[in-house]
């Protein structure tokens, strides 16, 4: 679940108390702060906090959106990239694509994609590690909540999967 909270100057603090991937056995905390700096374009420091594993990330998260087609097809971009803050954590970059209709105004259904790329030595500063493509849905009940599922096989690793439910409650 994210909660979100706006201030009037557009400044924007994001939390996730907890995300969860269990077949991973990863359970974080998720904090971001950032500027909205247009209708399309967003800024956030993005930290990521796992103490179970002691892996702790910190990093800039930066989202593009846009709208074609009288606001029908949908795309929303993310692009974060994560610094270690511990020994046990490791650079990474996430590309987050999505592409949606809305059918109606509360229902849409598209594609999403999420790739992660970590260092290497062997081919360049920066490999595929794992990537996940796959349907998308989006539910708007109201103007405050948005709950997104996704479904996705690894295009990379044949027996990995994601599945993600996330609720997005907006508070202001």
């Amino acid at each position: 679940m994210e909660f979100r909270y706006t201030f009037k100057n557009k400044w924007q603090i994001r939390a996730r108390p907890l995300s969860t991937v269990q077949t991973a056995g990863i359970y974080r905390h998720e904090f971001m702060f950032g500027k909205i700096l247009s209708p399309n374009w967003k800024v956030f420091s993005y930290t990521q906090m796992d103490f179970k594993d002691d892996i702790h990330h910190s990093g800039i998260r930066i989202d593009y959106n846009n709208s074609f087609l009288k606001k029908k097809l949908v795309t929303y971009n993310q692009l974060r990239t994560f610094f270690p803050l511990n020994e046990n954590s490791k650079f990474q970059t996430i590309i987050i694509p999505d592409l949606h209709y809305r059918f109606v105004p509360k229902i849409a259904m598209g594609v999403r994609n999420f790739t992660v790329f970590t260092p290497s030595a062997k081919s360049g500063p920066l490999k595929l590690s794992n990537s996940f493509l796959g349907p998308l849905m989006w539910l708007n009940p109201t103007k405050k909540i948005s709950i997104l599922t996704y479904y996705g096989k690894s295009l990379v690793k044949s027996n990995s999967f994601l599945a993600m439910l996330v609720g997005i409650v907006t508070i202001r």
